[in-house]
């Protein structure tokens, strides 16, 4: 009886968890240059990877199911943190008007 039950619930969380998990969520990955915060679309396909994006995030839109955007921003190790965080900012800032700009 036992087995039953943790095949019915492995059943039912295979059919109904991607509806809850993850299923509607878009990533997009774009690269700045070392120190720089302008993006830039021509390096590393980020122009690819942008256009993608909006693709997501119109067709959501579209049929009113996009309900956030988060949006991450980093920096690598070199140089100290306060200076990071300061890039890592700055690079967020630009994004996110770059993403608005082109909705």
């Amino acid at each position: 009886m036992d087995l039953k039950r943790v095949f019915v619930l492995t059943l039912f969380l295979g059919i109904f968890c991607p509806a809850f998990c993850c299923g509607d969520t878009l990533h997009c990955r774009l690269y700045f240059p070392v120190g720089s915060s302008t993006p830039d679309l021509s390096y590393r396909d980020n122009g690819v990877r942008l256009d993608s994006l909006l693709s997501g995030i119109r067709s959501r839109q579209a049929h009113s199911v996009l309900r956030r955007i988060s949006m991450r921003s980093g920096s690598s190790p070199e140089g100290n943190s306060a200076s990071n965080r300061r890039l890592s900012d700055e690079r967020l800032a630009s994004l996110r008007g770059l993403i608005l700009e082109r909705l």
